[in-house]
């Protein structure tokens, strides 16, 4: 038998008001600490994030929920619910969701320097 814990009403609000909009969905940081970031992003069915880069961080990401197809250093890889992807200093990389369902991730990002200014943009997508 399944048993449910109500969420109480302050964590819901403050992550709601911690919530960040983006063109693919949206994310939050969970956990913040100075050489590790963690957020939980939301991807919308047939959204995509931009191509990037990283000088400073190293990624792990964690499929929460819903399939993905990512690209690392232009090697396509497709994820499902558990699946995880490490990212090095410097890979291009994207993730997208092909299904119907938001996908749920879990980025944890390490390194001397998590800002969000630390993204090598690249050319297209």
């Amino acid at each position: 038998m399944t048993q449910t814990v109500p969420v109480p009403a302050s964590l819901l609000d403050s992550l709601k008001a911690r919530w960040r909009p983006t063109r693919w969905g949206g994310e939050h940081v969970a956990s913040h600490h100075p050489r590790c970031l963690v957020r939980h992003r939301v991807i919308r069915p047939g959204a995509r994030t931009e191509t990037e880069a990283h000088f400073h961080r190293v990624e792990h990401w964690v499929v929460l929920q819903g399939a993905a197809r990512a690209s690392v250093d232009d090697e396509p890889r497709d994820l499902l619910e558990g699946d995880t992807l490490d990212l090095p200093v410097g890979a291009r990389h994207w993730i997208e969701n092909p299904g119907r369902v938001d996908l749920h991730l879990i980025s944890i990002e390490m390194g001397g320097y998590l800002e969000d200014d630390d993204v090598i943009p690249a050319t297209g997508h």
